[in-house]
This record gives structure tokens, sequence and C-alpha cells, in this order.
């Protein structure tokens, strides 16, 4: 429909095959020992996760939100 964007639901909808296939790469990444640090993205969006990640590995960040993919 022409409001195609605004029919969208608010939260993000669940994708269990997409959740597998994440799943499944980063216990891969995590066996490999090449992985410094993992943070869910929760309700709160990139701006908590990032900020989260941040704090436990004490030290700064710096987030290029044009790579960040939108819907």
């Amino acid at each position: 429909s022409e409001n195609a964007e605004e029919d969208l639901p608010a939260v993000q909808v669940g994708d269990p095959f997409q959740e597998k296939l994440l799943l499944e790469a980063s216990l891969e990444v995590i066996k490999t020992g090449a992985l410094i640090g993992m943070q869910d993205m929760g309700a709160a969006g990139i701006t908590c996760s990032t900020s989260e990640m941040s704090a436990k590995g004490g030290a700064g960040m710096r987030i290029d939100l044009s790579l960040v993919p939108t819907r």
C-alpha cells in the first residue's frame, strides 16, 4: 500500500530462521577466539547496546550510523 512504511509495527517482528543463523554464526566466531565482546540489542536499540559494550570494555566507541541498516 501507499502507507507501507506507516503500516509496519513499532516493535520489530522476530524471524526465527534469521535468529538461528545468527546464533550459529556467533557460536562459530566464539570458537575461533577472535571475538572480543558481544551484546544483544534490546528495545533501547543501538544507543543502549553500544554504550553497555563500551562501559563493560572500559573504552570509548565511535559508531558510523550511516553503516547501520534500517528498514
